[in-house]
């Protein structure tokens, strides 16, 4: 914080090396930006061409979904737009969106619901590691070892989990892992 401190009190002075320093703070800024490019957003629909109204809705959906946890189920009675108002606020850029039908007939046991699910996330993770700079790359790595972690999954099935050790390895996995990540 100290760090961060002194530059802000020469801001704070307006002499001409606060200035200097507010330039390079920018640069670094702008340069920490630009390494870390979050996928390109993935949209399964699009914007309904006869939708109108539901404002009040709309911002409060979006404003559940700029907060934590950015889980949301939403249900009512049948026809009544649920899916359009999704589609209208989820065709955003600024949304990642994994889209899960549930009403397709292949989520009718544990096992197809699990097998599809894994591989949304499976391919969600990829993405965000692939559109990673090469420099920055290794950062992300992590998001590889729970693709393959899910891959694994999903193939080999939610029965055999405990079955194979898979359990097992992900108990053993380094734990700082995640808090290494979170720091860089």
């Amino acid at each position: 914080m100290k760090s961060l401190m002194n530059p802000l009190s020469l801001l704070v002075n307006g002499s001409e090396k606060s200035r200097e320093v507010a330039q390079d703070l920018e640069i670094q800024t702008l340069e920490t930006y630009e390494k870390f490019k979050p996928p390109p957003p993935a949209h399964s629909f699009k914007r309904m061409p006869n939708f109108w109204g539901r404002e009040k809705e709309k911002r409060t959906i979006d404003s559940i979904l700029r907060g934590d946890p950015r889980w949301i189920i939403i249900n009512g009675v049948r026809s009544t737009g649920k899916t359009a108002l999704l589609h209208e606020i989820l065709t955003d850029d600024k949304y990642h969106v994994i889209h899960l039908d549930l009403r397709v007939p292949g989520f009718s046991d544990l096992r197809s619901f699990t097998a599809e699910l894994a591989s949304h996330l499976e391919t969600f993770l990829l993405r965000i590691s692939e559109h990673q700079q090469p420099q920055t790359k290794d950062r992300y790595k992590i998001f590889e070892d729970h693709a393959t972690r899910i891959k694994r999954f999903r193939l080999e099935g939610p029965e055999n989990l405990e079955k194979k050790g898979l359990q097992q390895q992900a108990q053993h996995s380094d734990p700082n892992e995640n808090a290494k990540f979170a720091a860089t």
